[in-house]
């Protein structure tokens, strides 16, 4: 390390008299890629992003609200009107564009019509979410997750509870078929403001330690209970949400639902209201793998130039993709992503 500090100094010196600032090293915090974690779709081998956009027309279609956003997601929500039949022709488009479609099954739905559901679901042969809306209906649950599980194997059966239910381990549908939780996030405008979920959110995530977690999220910007928008509040908490999943590496997929209440409180979720809200979406989404896959590991890696410089036993132990440097005891790192807000550089190791 010493070495490497002579070697710094020397090169700093020799670029102050070139009076060059682009030249001056500066050091960051290295974090390398995070592999222990579990693979495949139903396990999250990382984060899928998302967004219910069905009710807030102004977005467009899917190809319109990627343009208008400039985020690519994987995930693509429709919930079921009562006697609506299976969106065949929604379904097939999304697989068209390499996404996953996910629908909510209706509270009133029949098991003729989950039977049909899961028949068409099947012969697509794609995965698929399916959430049954039962409420906290255990039998009704258990009615419609047997069909679907026992007809069409290739959907992902996901059970979703509130972030407001007090009672989950009661809740749940223990040794029923549940492939995803779901974690339904609304948060509301009141008098005082936004009703922070972040503690139950938490809470519940921490409950289903050992199931793959989705987060739906909502949050309103205005409400008709004092006709006020809580525009940059309902940015902040957006923001914190999405950060979740830095805490709990259950969290394998994270939407955003883009709606408005037809009530008397008139809670508006919509991100097509406000160019502020489309910005903080794309700045979210891309929080997502970041804090899934990277983690600091400690050392100290610079940056000269645009290379990077590690000491070369730390880039060992790493197993870090490497190049042969000018300097015997330095390596310098490709494929890297600069975090400069939080001072971290962000490399990738052989192994991923």
């Amino acid at each position: 390390m010493k070495m490497l500090l002579t070697i710094l100094t020397i090169m700093l010196a020799v670029n102050s008299q070139l009076n060059e600032k682009k030249n001056i090293a500066k050091a960051y915090s290295l974090c390398v890629e995070d592999t222990n974690v579990s693979t495949g779709l139903y396990k999250g081998d990382r984060i899928l992003k998302g967004a219910g956009i069905c009710e807030d027309i102004a977005l467009g279609e899917v190809e319109n609200f990627e343009n208008v956003t400039s985020v690519t997601n994987d995930i693509y929500i429709r919930r079921l009107k009562v006697k609506e039949e299976f969106p065949t022709d929604w379904v097939i488009d999304l697989y068209s564009k390499n996404k996953i479609p996910m629908i909510i099954l209706p509270y009133n739905i029949s098991k003729e019509e989950v039977k049909k559901c899961a028949e068409i679901s099947r012969d697509l042969d794609k995965p698929i979410f399916i959430e049954p809306d039962c409420g906290y209906d255990v039998e009704k649950y258990a009615e419609i997750s047997e069909i679907l599980k026992t007809t069409a194997p290739n959907i992902a059966i996901v059970w979703s509870i509130d972030s407001s239910c007090a009672n989950v381990g009661d809740a749940y549908p223990k040794n029923l078929p549940v492939d995803w939780i779901g974690i339904d996030i609304k948060e509301r405008c009141n008098e005082k403001g936004i009703d922070s979920q972040l503690p139950n959110v938490m809470s519940i995530c921490r409950y289903f330690s050992e199931k793959p977690i989705m987060l739906n999220i909502s949050v309103s910007h205005f409400s008709n209970v004092n006709r006020k928008y809580y525009l940059e509040d309902a940015i902040n908490e957006m923001s914190v949400l999405y950060n979740v999943v830095a805490d709990f590496k259950g969290v394998s997929a994270v939407n955003y639902i883009s709606y408005s209440e037809e009530n008397n409180e008139e809670n508006n979720y919509k991100l097509s209201e406000n160019s502020k809200l489309i910005e903080n979406y794309k700045y979210c989404t891309d929080l997502l793998n970041r804090k899934k896959y990277f983690s600091q590991v400690g050392e100290v890696a610079y940056l000269i130039n645009d290379k990077m410089y590690v000491n070369i036993k730390t880039a060992e132990r790493l197993n870090l993709e490497t190049t042969s440097s000018n300097y015997e005891n330095l390596k310098c790192v490709r494929n890297f992503n600069v975090d400069n807000s939080t001072a971290k550089v962000f490399v990738k190791s052989k192994k991923m």
